[in-house]
């Protein structure tokens, strides 16, 4: 793994995102920014979204994995200004006080965890929650191999398809498409799985890795959304560049550990993306005045999620757009610097 880390100029991520990711963090409001821009050289943030929340628990866990000297004093910042109350989210927070260490406070949140199994999901609720399960388990929290296993259950007999897809939701109107995002988390969530014993879990990571990726296109890019029944992707767009460099690899550097065929050199196709090798010709990174991540490419047209399910009622394939008809999304969110120190550490 070493040479494919280094090989893939991770360490330049990692030193870039642990460098950044807490100037994005507001001390009074205990949050980092949903979103920042650079304008003249300065740093524009936005704190404004209730998505603050998630990204701050996603960056705070990055900041732990990598060993940051402010992770606990912002953890705890973040934990006296902000409820959290969001099923996903309880999952993740779950996740990040075992991270810490914090093993009383994520009992707490596993016992949140437990009532909110029961509700109506998201594949990302569902992945997030077992995955914060899991850890509980591995923390040997009374209870947390339970919630493991009652998710697992709940996922294998209503959200994954024959195709080895896993349903972004049970509603009708989204049964059949799930983003690339919710793809990620639940490969990670069965990866999880697998790691308490449970041969279920890893039988639904090997399927679903495999068809993945079959799914990484010539570039090395990830596809945005998917036809879940047709097991195939219907619109490319946009390319987030945290998808190339850092979720992916939350299923990518498992499948390195088990010795998946093809998974090393999808994993360094994916991080070559960003640094340069893709449609445009980009690095999704610039140095100067300081380290700053760019977000995604994505087509220049109006009305982009009418026409993204416009393709998928067309049943169209994920084709590529020329370049002159693509643009450059040059934000930069916090989570996708806390998703680098995590995968990476």
């Amino acid at each position: 793994m070493t040479a494919i880390t280094h090989s893939a100029g991770v360490d330049v991520l990692r030193a870039g995102a642990f460098e950044l990711l807490p100037r994005t963090y507001d001390e009074e409001r205990g949050l980092c920014s949903f979103k920042a821009e650079l304008v003249d050289g300065r740093l524009v943030q936005d704190w404004t979204s209730p998505y603050a929340v998630r990204y701050t628990i996603t960056a705070l866990l990055g900041l732990h994995a990598a060993a940051h000297p402010r992770a606990e004093e912002l953890t705890l910042r973040f934990l006296e200004k902000n409820r959290v109350d969001n099923r996903a989210d309880i999952g993740l927070l779950t996740l990040l006080h075992c991270e810490r260490g914090a093993y009383d406070d994520a009992e707490r949140e596993l016992r949140r965890a437990e009532a909110a199994a029961e509700a109506q999901l998201e594949m990302q609720e569902l992945a997030w929650l077992l995955w914060g399960a899991c850890a509980a388990a591995h923390a040997g929290l009374d209870g947390g191999e339970a919630v493991a296993d009652a998710l697992l259950r709940r996922a294998a007999a209503h959200y994954v398809a024959q195709t080895g897809l896993a349903r972004h939701s049970l509603r009708r109107r989204r049964r059949s498409i799930v983003s690339f995002g919710s793809l990620v988390y639940y490969l990670r969530a069965m990866h999880e799985a697998s790691t308490l014993g449970r041969s279920d879990a890893d039988r639904l990571f090997r399927a679903g890795l495999e068809r993945v990726l079959a799914f990484q296109g010539p570039l090395g890019e990830w596809p945005w959304m998917f036809d879940v029944d047709r097991g195939l992707p219907f619109d490319r767009y946009p390319v987030f560049s945290v998808h190339q460099d850092s979720m992916a690899p939350l299923f990518l550097v498992p499948a390195v550990a088990r010795n998946v065929e093809y998974a090393a050199g999808a994993l360094e196709r994916s991080v070559a993306w960003v640094h340069g090798r893709n449609e445009l010709g980009l690095r999704f990174y610039v140095d100067d005045p300081f380290f700053f991540a760019y977000r995604a490419i994505e087509r220049a047209e109006r009305f982009p999620k009418a026409r993204r399910y416009a393709r998928w009622v067309a049943r169209t394939d994920a084709a590529a757009a020329s370049p002159g008809r693509l643009r450059v999304n040059r934000e930069c969110r916090s989570y996708h610097l806390g998703w680098v120190l995590y995968a990476w550490s």
